[in-house]
């Protein structure tokens, strides 16, 4: 048997633990595994490595095969092309690791059953059913490789012992943290289990009047304030609040980055009537949440995905392409196969994205709800930032 392998879309820390969890499968039941360089850019350009061969890298961050954003339908005779290249190659089946681009590809290949592994920082990718409340059981795809890593990053950035509430405090600073997520905010949302004062994503459209009459009565207040924002957050009636159309991708994607400055550019000229605005700060980490080496639960289900992809191709249990999804149930992360017909595609045949879901998020106030809480609580590693809530509370005077 002969398997393929591709990484596609902005790296992740735990890639290169699936790429090499698939690995050790192939070799321990003598199948050669053929990783594509360069997500389907090594696709259209047969331009492969065979993974059997290549020392294990699972310890490190990113990708060992490299990656690419290409959208096979953007390339001349791209779908045929790709089709060709899997077909000489006579694979048995096709692991694809990515977002929503890069699994949107699948569609178009007919020939080899693919097996799709989520991944991205953004959380974008499952099914949340929700009515009045949520079911952790009930979500397809609890998770996307990534987040988790990424998730602890930013409670890090935005907490009160280890974040930037400390600076923002003595120095009686406005400190606006920015977050990767372009269309969807669960980046940014998580930050909310760090209690900073306002969160601010793009799936509900930021009233900007509104808010700085929130700010400034917080800020008169306690003479600091938190406030989270998503790179690709939108205010009412203005779009994006920074996105450059110039630099677009294969997708159309603008070139999102820059949201926090934008933001402190606009509150250090509307508010400078109330107080000096010279302490209003922008603090951007973009790469940092995607890059280094991943924590403890994506390790773990990320090894976990790498066994079970090429385990389905060795048991002929791939007919058609799946989606491998991250269960979780009975207290525990399970690895299920889900038909890629069970998520609708978009009329532009892409695959669908999640967004946070109005349970999740408290638009009065700008806030994370308890039910959110609730959902994050089965991700993050509590012990971590098990902190001295009652001195903290009393050393800054609020809340």
């Amino acid at each position: 048997m002969i398997i393929g392998i591709l990484t596609g879309g902005g790296d992740v820390p735990p890639l290169n633990s699936v790429l090499f969890s698939a690995r050790k499968k192939t070799v321990e039941n003598n199948v050669e595994l053929i990783g594509f360089k360069n997500g389907w850019l090594g696709v259209l350009n047969n331009d492969t490595v065979l993974m059997n061969n290549s020392k294990d890298f699972s310890c490190i961050g990113g990708t060992f095969l490299k990656s690419s954003r290409v959208n096979l339908q953007s390339v001349n005779n791209g779908v045929e092309k790709a089709n060709s290249v899997i077909s000489s190659l006579e694979l048995d089946g096709l692991i694809i690791i990515g977002g929503d681009d890069t699994l949107s590809n699948a569609y178009y290949i007919s020939e080899t059953p693919c097996i799709l592994i989520s991944k991205t920082i953004d959380n974008d990718i499952g099914i949340i059913p929700t009515e009045d409340t949520i079911v952790p059981e009930n979500i397809i795809n609890y998770f996307t490789l990534g987040y988790p890593t990424a998730i602890e990053k930013i409670i890090s950035f935005a907490s009160y012992d280890t974040g930037i509430r400390t600076t923002a405090y003595s120095h009686e600073r406005i400190m606006i943290l920015e977050s990767m997520g372009m269309h969807s905010g669960w980046l940014a949302l998580a930050a909310g289990m760090a209690n900073p004062d306002f969160v601010i994503i793009p799936e509900f459209p930021l009233d900007y009047t509104e808010f700085c009459n929130k700010l400034v009565s917080l800020y008169q207040k306690q003479h600091h304030a938190i406030i989270v924002i998503a790179e690709g957050a939108t205010m009412k009636g203005a779009g994006y609040i920074k996105a450059n159309y110039q630099e677009s991708d294969d997708y159309n994607h603008p070139r999102f980055g820059g949201a926090s400055y934008a933001l402190r550019d606009m509150l250090k000229r509307d508010l400078e009537r109330y107080f000096n605005t010279r302490n209003i700060n922008a603090v951007n980490p973009s790469y940092i949440y995607r890059s280094g080496i991943p924590n403890r639960l994506d390790k773990e289900v990320s090894e976990k995905l790498g066994e079970i992809a090429i385990s389905k191709i060795l048991n002929h249990k791939v007919n058609e392409h799946i989606f491998l999804s991250t269960q979780y149930k009975n207290g525990e992360y399970q690895i299920e196969p889900v038909p890629l017909s069970k998520f609708s595609k978009t009329k532009d045949d892409r695959f669908p994205k999640r967004s946070v879901p109005p349970l999740f998020y408290d638009m009065k106030n700008y806030k994370i709800t308890p039910i959110a809480k609730q959902y994050f609580s089965k991700i993050i590693d509590e012990e971590k930032f098990n902190i001295n809530e009652k001195l903290l509370k009393e050393y800054y005077g609020f809340h």
